[in-house]
């Protein structure tokens, strides 16, 4: 089973995937199909439905790649793996994005309960 460098500087899983492998590229849809239904963020939104997509792309051409066990559909499933691990790398860095927003509007936040903690004395 070979390994391809991917986008994120790790290692893309051989054809087909291992069974480990395969695990993890399915939990991740899941849980990108549950994350969908949590947010309305259009930003995390269209990044969450491309790496859910890719992932099942993923999922299908493993599925093909086990049926037919050829050079072409290895060849196809390492496409689909590098556009997933692409679309996971960009999901991972809008969701870094928003928590710093995030933290910065807690730290707004705390600056405006402070002020007013004093506001409620005079």
């Amino acid at each position: 089973m070979s390994t391809l460098p991917n986008a994120a500087g790790g290692a893309t899983p051989g054809s087909p995937l291992s069974p480990d492998a395969r695990q993890s590229y399915e939990e991740m849809y899941k849980l990108a199909e549950t994350a969908v239904q949590a947010t309305s963020d259009p930003t995390i939104l269209g990044s969450l439905n491309d790496s859910k997509d890719a992932i099942g792309a993923v999922i299908s051409a493993d599925n093909k790649a086990r049926l037919q066990q050829d050079d072409a559909s290895f060849e196809a499933l390492q496409a689909q793996l590098k556009i997933a691990n692409d679309s996971l790398t960009k999901l991972k860095s809008d969701i870094a994005a928003v928590a710093t927003k995030i933290n910065i509007f807690g730290q707004v936040a705390a600056g405006i309960n402070k002020v007013l903690s004093f506001a409620t004395k005079l």
